[in-house]
């Protein structure tokens, strides 16, 4: 005999499996309803024991969903409620037995095995399920209350994120300010009078100082795009211009990696935001560039009658879960155990914000971005719609 015990008390499963020891009995147990409606499905038990007050999927519903289709198997529910509505509720939905806790262990295995309700439900239906109606009314308002609560904690965490954001983006920009200025003093007026291993570190820290700023700046432009903060400048653009002014910007990391494009554009104009449209196809770019392996090709080509670009590359390619999280702020397509900040080198990663911020320029302009890929080895494709 195969018995299944679902109950959310590790220790009432203790005793109660130790109580069947002696007899010849398959015991099954679960803590959670939704975890017992699979055991149920799974293993066929000869009889469910329930507890009725689980919390999630609660008893009396696991014992709804079973007799729908299942009138056999025997439905025992085990509760420290001796209210009798609950035990007709048990009975109207389909439980055979209704056994209050504790239990005593010398007659539980005879009660469970031998024993039924004493006689046949006596109440009209109607009044039964507005008992029911009247519990499940309660437990959703419990539910909804939990919800309630829950959301108000999220709300408060993602004002905290966007509170701190706002207050670190401006910790770093105030001293960067000032740095960068002097910075660019130096190496317009005084370059000439240093000596050249100063220079030397000059140009490392500006650099260093620049590649801070960026990252500044992607951070506050992710918290605009979540709180609707940009506002768009919609021109008529040549498609030929904006692909050019992408290119512009990722032709140093391309040469670095001996990597080509292969261009077929039409000179078509659209009507976008040009700077915003030419950071999502650039961030698209330096994507392909960075997952691609060096001395390949990249193809780059624009559909004139779906107003699509795409982007194939042919280097690491994306598995099927990784495709549901590409666009998602601070995602890493790589191990982040092994990350490299690099805006060029192979799978280099910076803090995830690119393809994220790429998505809500081309989103809210009422365009589309999204990536297909076969799997790892296999490239990839990421394609902008673009607005007419």
């Amino acid at each position: 005999m195969k018995i299944l015990y679902i109950e959310d008390d590790r220790t009432n499963i203790f005793l109660l499996k130790k109580t069947l020891e002696k007899y010849n009995v398959d015991f099954i147990s679960c803590t959670s309803g939704e975890e017992g409606l699979n055991l149920y499905f799974q293993e066929n038990p000869d009889i469910v024991l329930i507890d009725i007050n689980l919390p999630g999927l609660g008893g009396l519903e696991i014992a709804r969903i079973i007799r729908k289709n299942d009138k056999i198997t025997k439905l025992v529910a085990v509760s420290a409620s001796s209210d009798e509505d609950d035990k007709i509720i048990a009975q109207a939905l389909g439980f055979n037995l209704y056994i209050e806790k504790p239990i005593d262990p010398t007659t539980f295995f005879k009660q469970i095995t031998e024993d039924e309700f004493d006689s046949p439900l006596q109440l009209e239906t109607r009044i039964v399920m507005e008992k029911y109606t009247d519990k499940l009314i309660e437990s959703l308002k419990q539910k909804v209350e939990e919800l309630t609560e829950t959301n108000k904690v999220l709300m408060d965490i993602d004002k905290l994120k966007s509170n701190f954001i706002s207050i670190a983006s401006h910790e770093l920009r105030t001293p960067l300010v000032p740095l960068m200025g002097y910075l660019e003093i130096i190496l317009d007026k005084k370059k000439d009078n240093l000596p050249k291993d100063i220079m030397e570190y000059i140009n490392n820290i500006n650099k260093a100082a620049e590649k801070l700023n960026m990252t500044v700046n992607k951070i506050l432009d992710m918290a605009r795009l979540e709180r609707g903060l940009f506002n768009l400048d919609y021109k008529k653009v040549s498609v030929v211009d904006l692909i050019e002014k992408s290119l512009t910007y990722c032709s140093p990391y391309m040469k670095k990696r001996n990597i080509g494009f292969n261009i077929d554009v039409p000179d078509k104009y659209i009507k976008c935001d040009f700077d915003k449209t030419v950071y999502a196809i650039t961030q698209v770019f330096l994507n392909a560039i960075k997952f691609s392996f060096d001395n390949s090709k990249v193809d780059i080509i624009f559909d004139d009658k779906s107003n699509t670009l795409s982007v194939r590359d042919y280097g690491t390619g994306i598995n099927e879960e990784e495709l549901k999280e590409v666009f998602k702020p601070f995602f890493a397509l790589n191990d982040i155990s092994h990350h490299h900040s690099s805006d060029y080198e192979f799978q280099g990663k910076g803090i995830g914000l690119g393809l994220a911020i790429a998505k809500g320029f081309i989103t809210i302009q009422k365009g589309k971005i999204w990536v297909e890929s076969k799997g790892k080895g296999t490239g990839s494709t990421f394609y902008i719609q673009l607005p007419e």
